[in-house]
């Protein structure tokens, strides 16, 4: 992934770039930009579920409006998300989802 001025993001920010995205989406809806976006907006969806049941609807519908304009692009399971390292952790990522969603949107 790459910022606008062309430097490569490190992991944590690459990790932070998607933590803001996903709030964003969960909070004001909005469509995923990437494969790699929509793909990550459907597991957060999954992750966030039980807790946060609005904020989890957003993140899939974004993930299900991307994949209808985009037939052709694959949809991995999760174990190949993990396997391929776009997700490391689904605690830490859960974690840190629920405590974003919990602070007051500004």
């Amino acid at each position: 992934m790459m910022p606008d001025n062309g430097e490569i993001m490190t992991s944590r920010a690459t990790e932070a770039l998607f933590l803001k995205r996903c709030l964003t989406v969960a909070q004001t809806g909005g469509d995923a930009l990437s494969a790699d976006e929509a793909n990550l907006f459907r597991l957060a969806a999954q992750l966030l579920r039980t807790n946060y049941p609005g904020a989890s609807a957003a993140l899939a519908q974004s993930d299900a409006r991307y994949a209808s304009s985009h037939p052709a692009v694959g949809r991995p399971s999760f174990s190949v998300m993990l396997a391929s390292g776009l997700v490391r952790d689904l605690p830490r990522l859960r974690s840190m989802l629920e405590q974003l969603l919990s602070r007051p949107a500004t």
